[in-house]
């Protein structure tokens, strides 16, 4: 079952057609490792792999490996969270745009993130294992907020607690509908920052809808600097 060359073919298509083969009893050999650019024999005959030519997996790949990526696309929200330092539950909340904000802010104010991946096209029977949320740094304004008593945390929250939508004033998260699930590590590799999270927290990723995240620094905003805040690309 090839990826395109052809109407209705797609990445989908191939991993819906090998699934079902996979209930029966019928014999087969998933067929061809990777595509091939130059078989020109026709229009579907560079499409066959499971893997692309330049070696990233398809859907089907990733499956059969038990392992699958999400990024921004349909269904994903990344907003922020600006928040009084003393009151972080009177929170505005705003569009991210290609920048999320976490730390501190001028006027005594805090910044924090929420990240929401559509988790729908796992199977309703999936068994998650391990989780990890990565996060590429942009810049740094002001100080670097991250000390050794503060830290980079991620919560994991509810699905019925996600935001209506993405604009001023909609209301900030309740902090008991989201619960600890991981810190980020330092030093990031490369710029990027990730976390792993804790089994105990798997149980909140939706596999019908969207599973949100919450970013946020652990103690009390800096007192030294007006601004200290992590600057990361939006998914």
């Amino acid at each position: 079952m090839p990826t395109s060359g052809a109407p209705g073919l797609s990445e989908a298509s191939q991993d819906t057609y090998y699934r079902g083969l996979a209930r029966t009893g019928v014999r087969f050999a998933y067929f061809e490792g990777f595509d091939q650019p130059s078989k020109t024999g026709s229009s579907v005959e560079p499409h066959w792999g499971l893997f692309n030519s330049d070696l990233t997996p398809k859907l089907i790949a990733w499956n059969l490996m038990g392992y699958r990526i999400f990024s921004g696309g349909p269904g994903s929200t990344s907003l922020i969270e600006d928040c009084p330092a003393k009151n972080t539950t009177a929170c505005s909340t705003r569009p991210a745009g290609t920048l999320l904000f976490v730390g501190d802010a001028r006027g005594d104010r805090v910044y924090r993130a929420l990240l929401s991946f559509n988790t729908a096209g796992l199977p309703d029977q999936a068994v998650v294992t391990a989780v990890r949320l990565k996060l590429k740094l942009a810049d740094i304004a002001g100080a670097n907020p991250l000390t050794a008593r503060r830290s980079l945390l991620v919560e994991i929250c509810a699905p019925s607690a996600k935001p209506a939508g993405g604009h001023p004033g909609v209301a900030p998260l309740q902090s008991s509908a989201c619960n600890p699930a991981g810190l980020f590590r330092d030093p990031p590799n490369s710029g990027w920052y990730t976390a792993s999270l804790v089994p105990s927290s798997f149980s909140s990723i939706d596999l019908q809808g969207a599973t949100t995240f919450h970013l946020l620094l652990s103690g009390p905003a800096s007192q030294t600097a007006r601004r200290a805040y992590l600057q990361f690309f939006s998914p």
